[in-house]
């Protein structure tokens, strides 16, 4: 079997504002569904406080929590001391049908796994909005876009917003 491929998977706005008091600076249903399209079947690594904003463990997914500490976690959920352990433990759950390991957040966990990320699937969102946590660790000279979807925005959605498939440069 070939090496997964690592994808980010992440929404930001025009501002690079991700988060706001751990949780969306918005609520865009559709991003939602984008999200959970993408994701599924596959094994996701992400911080403590990430998980801690989902409401519950996602389903069908193998949730893969990055921390120095020992959270309290629900069973199930499989705790890494390194972003290098938890790539190492995903690999494990990835197979010929399934060989995408999910980068889920947040700024630091992106951060730390973006020397092994392949592709950013990325929510833009359409809107300035404040907040506390920006990401700003990707130099986007070095990431071309390879697909593009634009769903529209729906009456439910606070936010019109398009998604954009970028893969690295040379890879």
């Amino acid at each position: 079997m070939s090496k997964p491929l690592v994808s980010a998977v992440f929404a930001v706005a025009k501002n690079g504002v991700i988060g706001l008091n751990g949780d969306l600076p918005w609520h865009v249903p559709t991003d939602l569904a984008f999200f959970k399209r993408v994701t599924l079947g596959k094994p996701m690594i992400m911080g403590r406080r990430t998980f801690e904003s989902l409401p519950g463990l996602l389903p069908n997914r193998t949730s893969i929590v990055v921390s120095s500490g020992q959270p309290d976690l629900p069973e199930g959920v499989i705790l890494c001391a390194s972003i290098e352990q938890a790539l190492s433990v995903a690999q494990t759950f990835c197979n010929a049908d399934q060989n995408e390991i999910i980068i889920a957040g947040g700024s630091q966990i992106y951060a730390s796994a973006l020397p092994f990320t392949d592709r950013l699937i990325v929510t833009h969102i359409d809107a300035e909005p404040e907040g506390d946590t920006v990401l700003d660790c990707i130099d986007w000279s070095e990431w071309v876009s390879v697909q593009a979807e634009h769903p529209g925005q729906s009456e439910k959605d606070q936010y019109a917003c398009h998604f954009v498939t970028y893969e690295r440069i040379g890879v």
